[in-house]
């Protein structure tokens, strides 16, 4: 179907052909048959996505992963299928997101945000937590680029650019817009989105970015602090203080993080932790 079907011209009975695939995949409960056939659904649903038709996509693309969903609750143990599976479904919440009209924008958001916890929670392995400890946030960004991808998209939502004009008060980050990840998420890998969204703000270019920037960079901050990691910390601090002197606001504030971030890297408490050295030698 993937190399005959046109979106432009489908056949005519190819959803009902499509309907009794899936009965009969329900019926069987087989996981490889409830995969199947939601990759099918998925390869309909992306050509419609494509020719931007995303009423008929979004249809195809809400079946898809219902048998994801299905498939997933009787997964084989294969581990490295199941994580292709993982990572399938998030494309298919990513796609269905970015479904949604002007209007949805929660909606689409919060698909979104869904395919980041599953990502996090599933699709990058029990130990990537630990993994990224040992790196920069660039480093982070480069090696997973999906990661990063759902992040910006993410980002985008924090504020709409077409509703802002030069000149303009700064905004309040919408809270409806944060991004709030799983509870088996590890806080520092939280920290680390956020390390992430600064970093995607900056390179925007609506009035306003800095500001968001700051108000994210300080979660981070709060969460580094709590969790006792002095060389992130200092690492986002870094980012604050370029924040300031690129917007101009906040300088005392930042100053005075800035002498705290002196003094921790002064310390030789800080080298405790194997894991915040590396960091720390690889962002500097």
């Amino acid at each position: 179907m993937r190399t005959s079907f046109s979106p432009q011209s489908p056949p005519p009975h190819y959803l009902s052909i499509l309907n009794l695939c899936r009965k009969a995949a329900e019926k069987l409960q087989d996981p490889q048959a409830l995969q199947f056939t939601g990759n099918l659904y998925y390869n309909c649903g992306n050509a419609f996505f494509k020719s931007h038709n995303p009423k008929e996509a979004k249809r195809l693309l809400e079946m898809s992963l219902e048998l994801d969903y299905q498939a997933h609750a009787a997964d084989s143990p294969d581990s490295e299928e199941k994580r292709r599976n993982i990572l399938a479904r998030c494309r298919k919440l990513e796609m269905l997101g970015e479904c949604h009209k002007r209007g949805e924008e929660k909606d689409s958001f919060a698909l979104i945000l869904e395919a980041l916890n599953v990502l996090l929670s599933e699709g990058l392995g029990g130990t990537w937590g630990e993994e990224s400890a040992g790196m920069g946030v660039a480093e982070v960004m480069r090696r997973e680029e999906y990661l990063t991808k759902l992040v910006a998209v993410l980002t985008r939502f924090t504020k709409d650019q077409g509703e802002m004009s030069p000149g303009d008060n700064e905004m309040e980050l919408d809270e409806e817009f944060s991004i709030i990840l799983n509870d088996d998420v590890a806080v520092e890998v939280k920290a680390l989105m956020y390390e992430i969204q600064v970093h995607v703000l900056v390179d925007m270019t609506h009035q306003g970015r800095y500001a968001t920037a700051r108000n994210i960079g300080r979660k981070a901050l709060e969460i580094y602090t709590e969790a006792n990691c002095p060389l992130r910390r200092v690492r986002v601090i870094e980012r604050l203080l370029h924040l300031a002197v690129v917007e101009g606001e906040g300088v005392d504030d930042a100053l005075s993080l800035g002498a705290s971030a002196i003094n921790t890297l002064a310390s030789t408490k800080v080298y405790s932790s194997r894991s915040e050295l590396t960091t720390g030698i690889r962002q500097r």
